[in-house]
């Protein structure tokens, strides 16, 4: 954790003196401050939602769910281009990257989950994107995330309130997509081609091409990957090693470098079809 008082130098007089109203004068101070809250609420939204769970899907939804599809789908007011995007998992131990074409008046949110389905994740956990010093949220996240006024020095947006194009203005335009904070499984993404519609094409969504499989949830992030990969590739394993794949969901036949492209593409066209 840096200097709490490096901290503070980044946070506006107004953020300084919050902290010093509810007594925070240090990094103890202000990790105790955040034990409570979680104590208050139990444990983060993400455990919270999966909580009860018999089949290990997410039922009962509270009213802020995280992980359902946004409110705002299209916006009709826009006229829609198809935006052939790319996704690169960053510092992944081998290729792991997707091409995507979408309509360019999708919300940015609805978007977020085109991503997800794309690389393999299965939307467990939070996500967001940064671009400068904006980062975008869905509701669900910012309504959870108490510290995010002063915390950061970047602007907080939703996410459900900017298109794609609002966002990806030009052709090269790069933003990082980040899922699950613990893990940090971090994304570039850019646009690499814009294209009108023709007159009797109807907007959809495509996966165009991509590599590599996506890596396990919750296996520690792109370090974890690397072990289990590390483990994976040996003859002889011991028990732990095999408990630890089992875990992961790694089998006999596992393939890092091998895309479902089928798979991914079934997946979207029914995203699609179920908000048309």
């Amino acid at each position: 954790m840096p200097d709490f008082s490096e901290f503070k130098e980044q946070l506006s007089k107004s953020d300084r003196d919050f902290l010093e109203s509810i007594g925070v004068h240090s990094n103890e101070d202000l990790m105790k401050i955040v034990a409570e809250i979680y104590e208050a609420l139990g444990r983060p939204v993400a455990a919270r939602n999966n909580e009860d769970s018999s089949d290990g899907e997410c039922e009962d939804f509270e009213a802020l769910d995280p992980f359902e599809l946004p409110q705002v789908i299209l916006f009709n007011d826009e006229p829609a281009y198809a935006y052939h995007i790319r996704i690169k998992l960053n510092d992944a131990p081998l290729p792991i990257w997707r091409e995507v074409e979408v309509p360019s008046n999708i919300s940015l949110e609805f978007f977020a989950h085109v991503v997800m389905i794309a690389m393999g994740w299965e939307n467990e956990h939070l996500h967001q994107f940064k671009h400068k010093n904006t980062i975008f949220k869905n509701r669900a996240c910012i309504e959870d995330d108490m510290f995010w006024g002063f915390a950061s020095r970047r602007e907080v947006c939703d996410a459900e309130e900017y298109s794609v194009s609002m966002v990806f203005k030009e052709k090269g335009k790069r933003v990082r997509f980040e899922y699950d904070f613990g893990d940090g499984w971090e994304h570039d993404i850019w646009l690499k081609k814009i294209r009108e519609y023709g007159p009797d094409e109807a907007p959809c969504i495509k996966i165009l091409k991509g590599v590599g499989t996506c890596p396990p949830e919750d296996c520690g992030g792109i370090w974890g990957y690397e072990d289990i990969l590390e483990i994976w590739g040996k003859k002889r394993k011991t028990t732990e090693e095999r408990e630890l794949l089992e875990w992961s969901g790694i089998e006999k036949d596992f393939d890092p470098e091998y895309f479902d492209i089928e798979r991914v593409r079934e997946c979207l066209c029914d995203l699609w079809e179920s908000v048309l």
